[in-house]
């Protein structure tokens, strides 16, 4: 693995500097770095705050015998027990062009519908969006205030910043609330699925065994 230090720049961009890449290749959307951590770099390295603080963060990665280029975190590999980060892939990018990426749905009001015993149901976490990098927000905000009982919120609902288009089906249903019965009819359907099943396995040991 690699030893490194960043620092933080005033502007958009956040520096961080590798000395040793774990793997460089190109797919079709651009070029990609690979950058590995160990335990000594993760307790050092102040560039893994940077990472965690936003997905959509533009960086200036410092590449070995290849300068700064301006990147964006394309995917980070965790560790399956203490969640901590092992491997982040880097995307090149041109701050000129515009990129399709996920950002996430931060819900906010308070619902009609749920202080009238209605249950929220959010379908979608994360939704996608086209812009240029700088322009790229952290989250777009879905406001619950207007849903009542039985409404759904639709992701042509959201409103997004100046600059920023909403990729995703407009008439994707993101969030509803369901009412009280809907809930009610849900859980005896389920019950019964659940309870049929073992019917029949008692039936089968209950069956008299023929002999001759």
């Amino acid at each position: 693995m690699h030893g490194a230090s960043a620092s933080e720049q005033k502007g958009k961009c956040n520096k961080i500097v590798v000395k040793k890449l774990a793997g460089e290749r190109q797919d079709s959307r651009g070029r990609l770095w690979e950058v590995g951590f160990s335990d000594a770099d993760r307790s050092r390295y102040e560039g893994i705050a940077l990472i965690k603080s936003d997905d959509n963060r533009i960086i200036e990665l410092e590449v070995p015998d290849q300068g700064s280029r301006p990147v964006m975190i394309r995917e980070i590999q965790r560790d399956a027990l203490n969640r901590e980060i092992l491997h982040v892939d880097f995307r090149e990018i041109n701050l000129n062009q515009p990129i399709k990426t996920t950002v996430r749905i931060d819900y906010s009001g308070h619902s009609p519908g749920v202080e009238h015993g209605g249950i929220l149901q959010v379908q979608m976490h994360e939704i996608e969006v086209e812009a240029l990098p700088q322009r790229i927000p952290s989250a777009i905000e879905a406001d619950m205030s207007s849903l009542d009982l039985g409404g759904h919120l639709l992701a042509g609902d959201l409103s997004a910043p100046e600059g920023v288009k909403i990729v995703t089906n407009p008439e994707e249903v993101i969030a509803t609330i369901l009412t009280p019965r809907e809930e009610e009819t849900l859980e005896p359907e389920a019950e019964a699925a659940d309870e049929g099943e073992p019917g029949l396995a008692e039936k089968d040991e209950a069956k008299p065994l023929q002999t001759e």
